[in-house]
């Protein structure tokens, strides 16, 4: 395996296991001293809101992007599959960090596809039945 091919593997890992753990103690009292734990929680409420929102419009289809061009943002895409969309933007900021490691691409990538699974996972928002993906926003 290559370098980077083991660094994306290792970054995948970590951001998978810390959404899911994160998640299961959000609402919980925690150390505020833990930057990327007060992160992501305000990510969480963020992405609570949007996810109500989504339901009391009828935008129950979802998506998960991020740009080459800004890697650092996440948008969460969603759609009532007739035309009405919305998103919101979450920002990585330099509290997302690994041990040791200040954020990178893979980081970037991961954090998406993270978050992106926590969100289907719950089961409030799906994607498209059809198979396709709406027009981006």
């Amino acid at each position: 395996m290559d370098d980077w091919s083991q660094r994306d593997r290792v970054a995948m890992t970590f951001w998978r296991e810390y959404v899911a753990a994160a998640r299961t103690g959000y609402g919980s009292e925690f150390d505020h001293s833990d930057e990327m734990r007060v992160a992501i929680n305000e990510w969480f409420a963020k992405i609570d809101e949007a996810v109500g929102e989504a339901n009391a419009t009828g935008c129950v289809f979802f998506k998960c992007t991020s740009s080459r061009r800004e890697p650092q943002k996440v948008k969460l895409l969603f759609s009532d599959g007739k035309g009405r969309t919305f998103r919101r933007t979450l920002k990585i900021d330099d509290r997302f960090r690994r041990p040791g490691t200040p954020p990178d691409f893979h980081d970037f990538s991961n954090l998406k596809i993270a978050v992106q699974s926590m969100i289907l996972n719950e089961g409030k928002v799906r994607l498209d039945p059809k198979g396709g993906w709406f027009a981006p926003l």
